[in-house]
């Protein structure tokens, strides 16, 4: 009979675990062939983001790279003294000797003087002095009248040219100019020329990902870059006159055959960037990944199928053991928490009376030094030192009530216990300038009979709850008008209700679906102490009381209530 009983449940636990691979292996299949369905227009998609991405890659390597030419040119203009500007030719070729040494990588620096002269590196080209009206012969080209004199002259700020045909290097340049002023008047222009394929050196080779392409071209679609796609120029010229709107800054996509091309403007020059991907070399790349990855998951799959129903119920007598071990870590480690915030609260409570204490026995002993204390002085001080001892042993007193183990229903008043809360972090709560409203109802005493230190911790979860939200409020808007915790106390039902109002930045709807069911520390970025999850389980479990979310914001509103009178044996 034991035998058949012990087959019997081995035959289950077998049809167990097989009907879960079955029905798992169906899912997955469909999964699978669902994912082959939607393959092609994700794909679709990645690549369209990919491609924009891409283009700002390649444009803010391109502008990073002239950004520190422009650096060097305008920094280097700031040593061209009253001297060269008023014409010293000595001083002025040494320092573009000087200038194209440390800047190697400008091909030609140029220095146009219009009252003066005209320098190309350190020959001079022209003296205006001599031919105001000077042409330069090979190119016909007058530098006054240049796209690159006029721009910079009128803006008086470093400017970028592309020259198609730089008339000393003999191919298209960029040329840096930047404006040289002598007390905001305009004198000259130094520009630093580099040659335009040094740009397209620098991005060479930037690394792409598979299937795709990049090349630049200029506003009619002549490639000014090699691409490695099956691309030819004239489909390129085509379709840059037909299909691309020049007068957009943003990134357009242009269909070309099997082939998407992602169009974008360089800033500070009349070319574009275009970024492309085969889409039928994408789809069968993507395939053949996705038939990779099938059958390694479909096998990893069913390994881990067999050895689910096994280690199941042993994993779950560990979990049922690991959890309450969890559970008793999280409140211990709650509770240290908690005295390490109040510990620096206390601090700043003692602080004030023990620098009273000092200041007034040293007053006594001047006097006394100076032969001047009186007997009425001296009693005086004594009385005033007695007050601060006094208060120090209040807080003291407080403070060790506040963490005494005591699991004993007491009875004491509500009014009482929460000021006891509050004076502990006072001060605190002052350098905030944080202020509390105790609003007691018909002022009245509430008495009760139930745990009052664990009343006393879920209040101070609350305030230090509120304190968080008006801070992060006071971050946001850098300064919070109504920065107070209002703190109601009523009776109703033989239940007291504690309502702890702020208006802070309040509780989202999402976080108000979650606030008291996980064990955090606290709904706030700030917050520290046992937390609302905790604060909520005592209220229910040892108060037989409730926690609970009332108003969300402006003001936020949470809610104590508990048994006035709780018999021993019931919590």
């Amino acid at each position: 009979m034991a035998l058949n009983w012990r087959e019997s449940l081995k035959s289950f636990q077998s049809y167990k675990i097989y009907h879960i691979m079955i029905l798992s292996t169906i899912a997955f299949l469909l999964i699978v062939f669902n994912g082959f369905y939607q393959m092609k227009k994700e794909y679709d998609n990645l690549a369209e983001r990919n491609k924009i991405g891409i283009s700002k890659d390649i444009e803010f390597i391109i502008l990073s790279w002239l950004d520190e030419r422009i650096n060097n040119l305008e920094n280097s203009i700031k040593f061209i003294d009253k001297d060269i500007i008023d014409g010293d030719e000595e001083k002025l070729k040494t320092f573009i000797k000087i200038f194209s040494h440390q800047n190697s990588y400008f091909d030609t620096v140029q220095i146009l003087f219009p009252k003066h002269f005209w320098y190309v590196n350190s020959r001079k080209s022209n003296d205006y002095s001599e031919n105001p009206n000077y042409v330069h012969q090979p190119s016909q080209i007058d530098p006054l009248v240049s796209e690159w004199f006029i721009n910079t002259k009128n803006s008086k700020k470093t400017t970028l040219t592309y020259i198609p045909k730089h008339a000393f290097l003999n191919e298209s340049a960029i040329n840096i100019c930047s404006p040289i002023l002598d007390e905001e008047i305009f004198q000259g222009i130094m520009c630093g020329v580099f040659k335009a394929g040094s740009i397209f050196q620098k991005i060479k080779n930037l690394e792409l990902p598979d299937e795709a392409y990049y090349f630049i071209a200029n506003s009619e679609g002549k490639m000014l870059t090699v691409s490695n796609s099956d691309l030819t120029q004239k489909q390129i010229e085509e379709n840059f006159v037909s299909k691309v709107n020049h007068e957009s800054s943003q990134a357009q996509v242009v269909e070309i055959g099997k082939h998407i091309v992602s169009i974008s403007k360089i800033s500070h020059f009349d070319w574009y960037i275009g970024i492309g991907v085969d889409k039928s070399k994408v789809f069968d790349s993507g395939l053949k990944k996705i038939f990779l990855h099938a059958f390694i998951l479909f096998i990893g799959f069913v390994f881990i199928s067999t050895i689910v129903s096994g280690a199941f119920e042993f994993m779950r007598r560990r979990a049922n053991r690991k959890q309450k071990e969890y559970q008793y870590l999280l409140e211990h480690r709650s509770r240290v928490v908690e005295i390490g915030e109040l510990i620096s609260g206390f601090n700043h409570q003692l602080r004030q009376p023990i620098n009273s204490l000092s200041l007034m026995l040293s007053n006594i002993l001047q006097l006394s030094k100076n032969k001047s204390l009186t007997q009425s002085a001296l009693e005086e001080s004594i009385l005033a030192c007695q007050k601060s001892i006094n208060l120090i042993d209040k807080s003291i007193s407080l403070f060790r009530n506040f963490y005494r183990s005591n699991r004993d229903i007491t009875e004491f008043k509500v009014q009482d216990t929460i000021s006891a809360v509050l004076h502990i972090v006072f001060t605190d709560f002052v350098r905030y300038n944080i202020n509390f409203v105790i609003d007691e109802g018909n002022k009245e005493q509430i008495l009760a009979r139930s745990f009052e230190n664990f009343v006393q911790q879920i209040v101070l979860v609350l305030i230090q709850n509120s304190k968080d939200a008006i801070l992060e409020e006071e971050a946001v808007q850098e300064e919070v008008t109504n920065k107070k915790i209002i703190i109601k106390i009523k009776l109703e039902d033989e239940k007291v209700i504690i309502d702890v109002m702020d208006w802070g930045s309040g509780v989202s709807e999402k976080e108000s679906k979650t606030l008291f069911s996980t064990a955090k520390s606290s709904k706030k970025k700030q917050g520290t102490g046992i937390g609302l999850y905790f604060a909520k389980k005592l209220a229910q479990e040892r108060l037989l009381g409730d926690l609970e979310l009332v108003n969300k914001k402006s003001p936020t509103i949470f809610r104590l209530t508990f048994i006035k009178n709780l018999e021993e044996g019931r919590a």
